[in-house]
C-alpha cells in the first residue's frame, strides 16, 4: 500500500514538474520576440524586397544578414510564426500573379524572368502553391477582370 502511495505521489510531482517546465517556456517563447529579433526579420523582409524577381535559399540571405540559417529560421518563427522558406515563397508567388496578371509574358518568359530552372519547374511550383496552372490562373484573372 505505501508503494502504490509513493508510486502516486511521485508520478503527480512529475507532472506538476512538466506542467511548470511548459509553462516556463510558453512564457519564455511569447517574450521571446525580442527587439533584436524584429530588427533582423524586417531586414529580413528588406533583403526579400530588394531582390525582386530573383528569389534565393534561406542561406543566401542568412549570409546577407551574418547569420545561420537556423538563427534565421528561429527568428521568423518567433516574430511572425512562419519560416523563412515560407516568406521566401509567398513573396515569390506574388511576382508571379503580378506578370501573369499585369504582363503579356509567356510562361517561358515569366518562368526566365523569375529565375526558375525551366518553365516545368515553374509550372510545377505555381501549382502546388495556387492550386491552379500558371495560365489557368491568367484565364481565371482576365474572365473576372
Amino acid at each position: 500500500r505505501d508503494e502504490i502511495l509513493l508510486s502516486f505521489l511521485r508520478t503527480m510531482l512529475l507532472m506538476i514538474c512538466e506542467e511548470l517546465i511548459e509553462h516556463e517556456d510558453s512564457i519564455r517563447f511569447s517574450d521571446a520576440s525580442t527587439m533584436r529579433d524584429k530588427d533582423i526579420f524586417g531586414k529580413f523582409l528588406a533583403l526579400i524586397a530588394s531582390e525582386q524577381y530573383e528569389r534565393q535559399q534561406v542561406s543566401y540571405y542568412a549570409y546577407k544578414l551574418c547569420l545561420t540559417p537556423k538563427y534565421l529560421s528561429i527568428v521568423c518563427q518567433r516574430v511572425s510564426g512562419k519560416s523563412p522558406m515560407q516568406w521566401i515563397t509567398e513573396s515569390s508567388m506574388e511576382d508571379c500573379y503580378a506578370m501573369l496578371r499585369d504582363t503579356n509574358k509567356t510562361v517561358k518568359e515569366i518562368s526566365d524572368g523569375l529565375g526558375f530552372p525551366n518553365s516545368s519547374f515553374f509550372g510545377q511550383f505555381f501549382r502546388r502553391q495556387a492550386g491552379m496552372t500558371p495560365l489557368e490562373y491568367r484565364a481565371k484573372y482576365h474572365k473576372n477582370r
